[in-house]
């Protein structure tokens, strides 16, 4: 059986941590003006690997949850998280 309120916290939680994995593996904002071309692709992994275990934890929290509501969340703040981090990019370095 659904619990609605485990399924909204743990949506909470992949929510709050989704920032958190990208800060893992990419820079600071404030470094991304200075970016050279050759840092930027570096960048771009990170942004795949932050993406992936970002994922992977609403994946896991929805199936822990039995709702679909965890994972959802976690792929609207995956695709912010990308959204601020492109258009931080210096369009010279891209």
């Amino acid at each position: 059986m659904q619990d609605p309120h485990g399924a909204a916290g743990l949506a909470i939680v992949s929510a709050a941590l989704t920032p958190q994995l990208f800060a893992v593996f990419l820079p600071g904002l404030h470094e991304l003006p200075t970016l050279t071309p050759t840092q930027v692709a570096g960048m771009r992994r990170g942004e795949l690997y932050g993406s992936l275990l970002a994922l992977a934890l609403g994946a896991g929290s929805s199936l822990i949850a039995r709702s679909p509501w965890p994972v959802l969340v976690s792929a609207v703040m995956t695709a912010g998280m990308l959204h601020v981090y492109e258009t931080a990019i210096p369009e010279g370095a891209r």
